[in-house]
């Protein structure tokens, strides 16, 4: 059915801007007027960064192989556009939260780090940092592998015969991961 409305005309304006870069920010105006009357509508656009999560430096490190024993630091670096507050930050070892307590001596650093002390072989496992911002989440991780050997005797003294009152001097040395 026909429209009883003759006056249904409009003119409909839409702008694309693919790949909007910095350049792209300000205010936008759309006006539209006829013979009645004009009205304005301004549009705010502000493009941002988006925020990305790396672990180490080298993004092609593709994973992590401590001695056991040792302390491990793991930071958590995030570059993210001032305008995008970090509302949180998580770590995950095979996908399952990284909680204070338990057996373990873990540390969660301010700068959003987590620190292992005396890292074992249960440690080993994939790890990933996940930074939810108000406006976009991402995550960065790593495989980690813990290196453990059973202990060697590298060196020793000989079996020895002395006579009473004499010094003995016996000789042990061994190597093992943890030492």
């Amino acid at each position: 059915s026909q429209s009883e409305n003759p006056s249904n005309d409009y003119k409909e304006t839409t702008i694309y801007i693919e790949k909007a870069t910095k350049s792209h920010e300000g205010v936008y105006q759309c006006v539209a007027k006829n013979n009645v009357g004009t009205v304005v509508k301004n549009y705010h656009v502000r493009v941002l960064k988006r925020t990305k999560v790396s672990i180490f430096e080298d993004e092609d490190q593709a994973s992590l192989v401590i001695p056991a024993g040792q302390k491990l630091k793991l930071p958590c670096k995030v570059e993210n556009d001032e305008m995008n507050r970090i509302t949180r930050i998580l770590w995950t070892k095979d996908n399952q939260p990284i909680e204070v307590g338990g057996e373990d001596i873990i540390d969660f650093g301010m700068d959003g780090s987590i620190t292992i002390f005396n890292v074992q072989k249960r440690h080993e496992g994939q790890y990933k940092c996940t930074v939810t911002t108000v406006l976009d989440q991402e995550s960065a991780e790593i495989p980690l592998e813990v290196l453990v050997n059973a202990p060697v005797i590298t060196q020793y003294s000989k079996d020895q015969f002395i006579f009473s009152g004499t010094t003995i001097v016996l000789e042990c040395i061994g190597t093992g991961i943890p030492e």
